[in-house]
């Protein structure tokens, strides 16, 4: 199959060839994730600024389609040069014949998802102090900004796709797999797009929506994660208003954040961006 991803090739070699201590991190529908030590044969193929220590996303390209989606990821991390994202490297691929394996290479980001932080077991002790739940809910908000004034929409914000070092409290995105880059002519705005749940209803619906305030309602999803450890809406997608452990959300953004994530509200009823800053940030 041919392709048009600029990665280097493989050439019948194993990614063993420029990489060492290959350890598995996660995997999912996205691929599998590994740690990996840099050899001088990957800074002599990708360049002498890799870092020792690097991520590998190992992704199948099956067909056409898959080599488009990720065609437009890379060529998004490619762009994207802030603190709250993560820094792409180069990629390799296998040029193997029907599937081909693909080999992203990416800054290696410290700490664990918020998934995992913030939804602990009954019983169970929180990972993350109140005032780190603070810090995260203006971090973030100063994140989504940030990549927004740039032209960049993340679309599938969760949970899953923040990365937290509670060690040094820093936070970044990471799996630009859905996002759009317009400003940089890289955009699949045309799509739906999103997870169950963190994706807007308006946009479920079918409705003309604005991309930038579908993230802010992911957003306000998140926060509420944050705070009460419960989903706001259920895997099937029936989303309800915050009813249960409302004494959790501290009460100088709990007005904003309710109207931020009431399904019923058409977008342009919800809180403005400058609402948003001001509350979530300031607050």
């Amino acid at each position: 199959m041919s392709t048009y991803i600029d990665c280097k090739s493989l050439s019948g070699k194993s990614i063993e060839h420029y990489f060492d201590d290959i350890v598995e991190i996660g995997s999912g529908g996205y691929g599998i994730v590994y740690s990996a030590k840099s050899n001088d044969s990957a800074k002599e193929e990708i360049g002498e600024d890799l870092p020792d220590t690097v991520a590998l996303k190992k992704v199948k390209v099956r067909n056409t389609h898959d080599m488009e989606l990720l065609q437009s990821e890379m060529q998004i991390m490619k762009l994207l040069d802030s603190k709250w994202t993560m820094k792409y490297y180069g990629c390799f691929e296998s040029n193997e014949s029907p599937v081909n394996n693909l080999y992203i290479v990416t800054e290696l980001i410290p700490g664990e998802d918020l998934f995992d932080l913030i939804l602990t077991e009954p019983g169970e002790e929180p990972s993350l102090t109140e005032e780190q739940k603070d810090l995260i809910t203006s971090e973030l908000a100063l994140a989504i900004n940030s990549i927004h004034d740039i032209g960049f929409i993340h679309r599938d914000l969760k949970p899953e796709n923040i990365m937290y070092d509670i060690s040094t409290n820093t936070l970044k995105l990471i799996d630009y797999g859905l996002s759009c880059f317009p400003s940089a002519n890289i955009s699949g705005c045309v799509h739906k797009a999103g997870t169950v749940g963190y994706q807007d209803p308006k946009e479920i619906e079918g409705n003309e929506i604005s991309m930038k305030l579908a993230d802010w309602w992911a957003y306000g999803q998140i926060i509420y994660s944050l705070y009460t450890e419960i989903p706001l809406s259920d895997e099937s997608g029936e989303y309800t208003i915050m009813e249960q452990n409302i004494s959790e959300i501290p009460y100088n953004i709990y007005d904003t954040l309710v109207d931020l994530t009431d399904p019923k509200r058409k977008q342009i009823e919800r809180p403005d961006i400058s609402t948003i800053l001001e509350t979530f940030i300031n607050g």
